[in-house]
């Protein structure tokens, strides 16, 4: 009895067709949703950055009220908003007549769908997370042995120890 073969599993499935297009819609209309991988490698990047900008502004903006002034938490509500415009901007092809209409609560279900069904590759799931590629945390030590950090410290101009 001859042996028999396992099939052969492909290293790499590569294929050209175009995936779905995501679409969302507004007053009635379709509009396309970008998908991470429409965008340039710089591009991407700034998105990334956007998207992790808007969590840090999320969470100074949910500091307790008390602890603030009201000033203090408008200025921190409209960072976190024109953050998510910026966002919403790169994101949604739409005309810029119509990206002005859009509420901050609508900009804000927008990217939380891009965020939801775009994000998915383990590169932009770990810029997200703070990862670098290798999958240390950004701002981790050096190496496992080292007790330095690998975020920039800044200089205060002056010289010797304090």
């Amino acid at each position: 009895m001859a042996p028999t073969q396992k099939p052969i599993t492909p290293l790499l499935d590569l294929s050209t067709e175009t995936p779905a297009r995501l679409v969302i819609k507004i007053d009635g209309e379709s509009y396309t949703l970008r998908r991470f991988d429409d965008f340039s490698i710089l591009d991407s990047q700034q998105v990334i950055r956007d998207i992790q900008r808007m969590f840090e502004l999320g969470d100074a903006a949910l500091t307790p009220k008390r602890r603030r002034s009201r000033q203090a938490q408008q200025a921190a509500e409209n960072a976190f908003n024109a953050v998510v415009l910026k966002i919403v901007k790169a994101v949604l092809v739409a005309p810029p007549a119509l990206v002005r209409k859009l509420t901050a609560n609508q900009c804000g279900d927008i990217v939380t769908v891009f965020i939801r069904l775009s994000l998915t590759s383990a590169e932009a799931v770990k810029a997200l997370a703070g990862l670098r590629p290798d999958g240390r945390k950004s701002g981790s030590t050096s190496s496992p042995s080292s007790r330095g950090s690998t975020v920039a410290t800044r200089s205060t101009g002056g010289s010797g120890s304090r």
